[in-house]
């Protein structure tokens, strides 16, 4: 689905961003995640997975995977899956990079129809922030042939502010 279409198919929809269902020891259970997804499913009509205030980031990628397929198969709507830097590559524009696009060839593999990018914590400089997140953005969807959105957080969550000076 090219952007056009995709922008079309959000409009005037309920697009859910659910958190990760775990149990009390922080374990995802299949059949929890999977009866909470129908739910969730039913009652909207789309979903943006792994986006729960950057929480997503922290999934292995079993879970990442898991999240996925279940809320896939619980929605005909646009499934949108949420897409930013590991904590591990936190810092350097380059490791960012690589590492949003290998989450985004995670999510094309898994029947997501598009990307939310989060903000990048190399993002923060002023003097290189607008090219960067341009790049950033076009280089994502490049790489998987999938639209994307840019969203901003709270600052100590995306590390880009609302008001971004240098556009």
């Amino acid at each position: 689905m090219d952007s056009a279409a995709f922008a079309s198919a959000l409009r005037g929809r309920l697009i859910a961003a659910p958190a990760t269902p775990r149990d009390q020891d922080g374990r995802i259970v299949q059949q929890d995640l999977e009866n909470y997804a129908a739910a969730i499913g039913a009652g909207v009509d789309g979903v943006c997975v792994w986006a729960h205030t950057a929480r997503g980031l922290e999934l292995s990628d079993v879970e990442r995977k898991a999240v996925l397929a279940a809320f896939r198969a619980s929605t005909d709507g646009p499934l949108l899956a949420a897409v930013g830097p590991r904590p591990d590559a936190v810092g350097d524009f380059a490791d960012e990079l690589v590492s949003v696009q290998r989450l985004a060839e995670d999510a094309a593999a898994g029947g997501a129809d598009a990307l939310m990018v989060f903000p990048a914590p190399s993002l923060r400089a002023v003097r290189t922030r607008s090219a960067r997140t341009i790049r950033m953005h076009v280089e994502v969807s490049a790489s998987v042939g999938l639209p994307v959105i840019g969203f901003l957080l709270y600052p100590e969550a995306g590390a880009v502010s609302r008001t971004i000076p240098d556009c």
